[in-house]
């Protein structure tokens, strides 16, 4: 992940401003009562879950997909 960030500039931006507004949401769940919070935390769990299991299933049928196409060349 450090060459990713050494080498795209966009990406490197982005996880400065992440770390930034990490920190300013952390203030503000401070601010909020105690079950406001568990439900912004329970959401933020659930919304990362789906985006793994969307990257995962992506990422799987890629590779599906390579073999399916070095079959067609003929090249395993």
């Amino acid at each position: 992940m450090k060459n990713l960030r050494d080498s795209d500039k966009e990406y490197s931006e982005l996880v400065r401003n992440n770390i930034e507004e990490s920190i300013k949401i952390r203030e503000i769940l401070k601010s909020l009562n105690k079950e406001d919070r568990a439900f912004i935390v329970k959401n933020k769990d659930c919304t990362g879950r789906i985006e793994w299991i969307e990257r995962e299933t992506i990422y799987f049928q890629g590779y599906k997909d390579c073999i399916k196409l070095l079959n067609v060349l003929e090249l395993i």
